[in-house]
């Protein structure tokens, strides 16, 4: 799926690439928001979203450019966030 997605991303830049972009960090943050599913996450988060890969792509979207960062930070210090900031309790 990552690779597909990688070369879609990469051909289409208009519209599409952004809305696929933006329904799966949106999806993978949504995840997040369980612990058990956080530790899943972990594991098999695509590298394309924990490097620099869609900031191009996500640069005219504040609240997903926002997502992505917060995201990868909640998978590192293992503090699930919602997209403020605010900590959300373990389900």
């Amino acid at each position: 799926m990552t690779q597909g997605w990688r070369t879609s991303t990469r051909r289409q830049n208009g519209s599409p690439a952004v809305q696929r972009s933006v329904s799966v960090v949106r999806c993978y943050m949504r995840l997040s928001d369980n612990s058990r599913a956080t530790e899943a996450i972990r594991q098999c988060l695509p590298d394309l979203l924990k490097d620099t890969t869609f900031a191009q792509v996500l640069k005219d979207d504040t609240t997903t450019e926002r997502w992505l960062p917060q995201l990868v930070k909640n998978l590192q210090e293992g503090q699930v966030t919602d997209p403020r900031g605010i900590p959300l309790l373990p389900q």
